[in-house]
């Protein structure tokens, strides 16, 4: 059965249609636009970024905005699998984080 139509039972089955809303709008005067497609791109762009970063600080700040961003569009999209992988993913990337911001303060000296 299609995610999108209905049940044995005659009712919706997507959350968007069991709201009563359209997956093709995100605002009235762009009906074509797709904006559950939009978060996942901008996964996927968060994700090339992260690739593409020298410094760890930023790696780690790109990274979690991806997972943020993948983690939203897979409870859109109601993909289970990439929900689990990027809830693994979130907090490894913060927890990373935070040693690099302790080891920065660490290493701050104040004198300097």
């Amino acid at each position: 059965m299609d995610r999108i139509g209905a049940s044995p039972t005659g009712m919706p089955t997507h959350w968007s249609a069991r709201l009563g809303w359209s997956r093709r709008r995100f605002w009235r005067g762009a009906p074509d636009v797709l904006w559950i497609e939009a978060i996942g791109f901008s996964g996927s762009l968060f994700t090339i970024l992260t690739y593409s970063m020298k410094e760890m600080l930023w790696l780690r700040l790109t990274a979690v905005l991806s997972c943020l961003s993948f983690a939203t569009y897979g409870v859109m999209i109601e993909s289970w699998p990439l929900i689990l992988m990027e809830m693994t993913l979130l907090p490894i990337n913060l927890w990373r984080l935070n040693e690099l911001r302790r080891a920065d303060l660490l290493t701050d000296d104040p004198r300097n």
